[in-house]
C-alpha cells in the first residue's frame, strides 16, 4: 500500500488539466493538499487538490526539514528542488 503524501513531499497530478505536473506539498486542509511548483503555482496562491488525485513521487528532505520547523520556503527554493528532482529522474531513465 502506498503511503499518503505529507508536508515536503514531491507529488505528480494524476487528474485534471494539470495532469503530469510536479508539485511540492506545502500544506494540508483535511482531504485537500496545498501544492506549489514555485513558478506557475506560488506560495501566495497554492493549488488545492484532493489526495486521491495525486501520486507520491519522492520526498525533499531539505525542504521537509524547513517546513517541519515552521519556517517559510521561498518560491525559488521550491522551483529549484523540483528542477533537481526532474534532472535526477531523467538521468535515472537513461
Amino acid at each position: 500500500m502506498e503511503r499518503s503524501a505529507n508536508l515536503g513531499d514531491i507529488v505528480v497530478s494524476t487528474q485534471g488539466r494539470d495532469v503530469g505536473r510536479v508539485y511540492l506539498v506545502v500544506g494540508a486542509e483535511g482531504e485537500l493538499l496545498l501544492l506549489c511548483d514555485g513558478k506557475y503555482r506560488r506560495q501566495a496562491n497554492p493549488k488545492k487538490k484532493k489526495r486521491k488525485h495525486i501520486r507520491l513521487l519522492s520526498a525533499a528532505p531539505e525542504l521537509k526539514e524547513k517546513l517541519g520547523e515552521g519556517r517559510r520556503l521561498t518560491d525559488s527554493e521550491i522551483h529549484s528542488a523540483l528542477k533537481k528532482y526532474k534532472v535526477r529522474e531523467e538521468k535515472a531513465e537513461e
